[in-house]
């Protein structure tokens, strides 16, 4: 399984599309640790094995780290 965020360094007044890759036709538990709203886009994978959520960062908090997870299943 990999994870990714797209654009990595978020920019306080953006966002960030991260994806998930693992076996097709997954369930995926998402959860985000630190400040920010994670918007799940799909919460399975798809035929490729891809699932999507978007990461918003709350105003203000410029400079914070937060950490998004994805754990899948069956």
């Amino acid at each position: 399984m990999s994870i990714i965020a797209t654009p990595i360094n978020v920019r306080v007044d953006a966002s960030s599309l991260v994806t998930v890759t693992a076996a097709p036709n997954r369930s995926v538990a998402w959860t985000l640790t630190g400040t920010g709203t994670l918007v799940v886009i799909s919460d399975i994978t798809d035929s490729q094995g891809r699932a999507h959520a978007k990461y918003v960062p709350d105003p203000g908090t410029e400079g914070n780290s937060v950490q998004v997870d994805a754990a899948y299943g069956t």
